[in-house]
């Protein structure tokens, strides 16, 4: 791999994520029965249905409008089709039809710089999802590439109990972080914060649990690390060439190392966790081997 001047090879606050185990960042410390209902907008191939279905079992609604990414997710979870229902359509607050521009797990509205497949789909109004759902999400996941703005301001608006969002917001236009910051005033009157890495991924919890007051206490500094470490490289990339590989390379043998400390439903906290951290602080500022 060669090595680039100057910003043309950044390493993204969404490769650090991965970089440390954003599953288990996702996925712990979950308020999930075996009996509750979680509903995920944007399954995509599946992953992220997979991850809740084998950590904790339980009821899982997943919407996704293309259609052989759906029988995708069908194939995934067909060992628990009693557990999983996948809605072959999209989610937007009237219920119209929309023209996808196809770009893999980008894939929305908005055109991108690559010329395209465009597809039709049809959606669900956000109300018919509430009532599709009896008006009670335990676990909601929304990653639907620009199309979280509308769907969310709906959303807030009809009295529906949602236990925890997780949440990812998009940059689709210069206006997407004033709609941003005003769906989280409208998030704060009532869901607390979990954690926040701004358009990476969100969680909100409607109420304070053990669940919640353990994630928020190890999340708030993975969060404020996993943003230093985005601003760090990019700063080092306007003073000397990176490769970017190497760097990843780096932060996976971190992230493997943090697996020991962790189990797989909960985060502890450990005296070695904090090196760790600190470790992956450092990663950045060492030289190219």
């Amino acid at each position: 791999m060669s090595k680039s001047e100057c910003g043309s090879d950044i390493i993204t606050g969404h490769d650090l994520f991965r970089a440390i185990g954003h599953k288990d960042f996702l996925y712990s410390n979950l308020a999930i029965k075996q009996d509750s209902q979680v509903v995920i907008l944007g399954g995509y191939e599946g992953s992220s249905c997979l991850e809740i279905l084998t950590r904790y079992n339980p009821r899982i609604i997943v919407f996704e409008p293309i259609e052989v990414w759906a029988q995708k997710i069908i194939e995934l979870t067909a060992a628990s089709k009693d557990k999983v229902q996948v809605v072959s359509k999209a989610v937007t607050s009237n219920g119209r039809d929309m023209h996808l521009f196809l770009l893999g797990d980008a894939t929305s509205e908005k055109q991108g710089s690559v010329p395209s497949e465009v597809l039709k789909v049809t959606s669900l109004s956000v109300r018919e999802v509430c009532r599709l759902v009896s008006y009670k999400i335990d676990v909601l996941e929304v990653n639907i590439e620009g199309g979280e703005y509308e769907v969310l301001n709906e959303l807030l608006d009809e009295d529906i109990q949602v236990g925890t969002l997780l949440v990812q917001f998009h940059k689709i236009d210069e206006e997407s972080e004033a709609k941003r910051e005003e769906i989280r005033l409208k998030l704060r009157k009532r869901y607390e914060p979990i954690f926040n890495i701004p358009f990476i991924w969100e969680r909100w919890d409607s109420k304070i649990s053990i669940e919640s007051l353990v994630a928020k206490r190890q999340f708030e500094d993975v969060s404020k690390f996993i943003i230093e470490l985005q601003n760090t490289h990019q700063r080092q990339l306007s003073q000397k060439t990176y490769e970017s590989e190497t760097i990843l390379k780096r932060l996976k043998i971190v992230s493997d190392e943090l697996r020991i400390v962790r189990s797989s439903r909960s985060w502890r906290i450990t005296a070695p966790f904090r090196q760790i951290v600190y470790l992956c602080r450092r990663v950045l500022s060492q030289d190219e081997p």
